[in-house]
């Protein structure tokens, strides 16, 4: 498995990171004591799912700031 930067580009740099458990890759926020978003599968893990994991949750965090 590749590492952070590697899997997530530019959200690595931005507080998101991974972690493995067996068979199972779970995105994690930098907030709340590393927050997780979600957990998957290894196989569907490719970047372009968990930086759109990543994507989605930068989104819902501007929204919650604009309220």
């Amino acid at each position: 498995m590749n590492n952070d930067s590697e899997m997530l580009g530019e959200w690595a740099d931005q507080g998101y990171f991974l972690l493995r458990y067996g068979d199972q890759i779970t995105v994690r926020y930098k907030d709340n004591g590393g927050k997780e978003l979600v957990s998957i599968n290894e196989d569907l893990a490719v970047p372009e799912i968990l930086q759109d994991i990543c994507r989605r949750h930068k989104a819902t965090l501007a929204e919650e700031v604009a309220k």
